[in-house]
């Protein structure tokens, strides 16, 4: 089964979203909202660019940068999933503590900065005009 809109990256950031809020770690239960949140705005400019490139391909294409900036945020799923793997690490084998310090670092770093996500989806739907506006000759 694929998800919304055929995306098999939209799956897989949804399971590993899924684990992340089924957590027993607090810390890894923190993430899932930063991670649904990139996760939404992803799924919302996708629908938007996918629904409007037939009939409009300049207004779909307009907001290319931030729509690939939005798989960046989404990309913080690698930073939960490894965030993940090392706190089973832990309960194993304590001598991994570095590499679980500096996963969840990464993805805390990642908790702090995916609040972006929403306003670079509203950029890709919202934002055509103002790259549509100017004179072809001038771009």
């Amino acid at each position: 089964m694929t998800a919304p809109g055929g995306s098999r990256f939209h799956a897989r950031v949804r399971a590993v979203l899924l684990e992340v809020q089924a957590s027993p770690d607090q810390q890894l239960r923190a993430l899932a909202t930063p991670l649904q949140t990139a996760l939404d705005a992803l799924a919302e400019a996708t629908t938007f660019v996918a629904s409007t490139y037939a009939e409009d391909p300049r207004r779909a294409s307009a907001g290319a940068v931030p729509y690939l900036q939005l798989f960046a945020w989404c990309g913080g799923w690698q930073m939960a999933r490894a965030a993940q793997v090392a706190t089973r690490a832990l309960a194993v084998a304590v001598p991994k503590r570095r590499s679980i310090g500096q996963a969840r670092h990464g993805a805390l770093l990642y908790r702090s900065s995916a609040a972006a996500a929403p306003g670079l989806a509203s950029t890709v739907i919202h934002g055509a005009e103002a790259v549509l506006d100017y004179e072809e000759e001038l771009v």
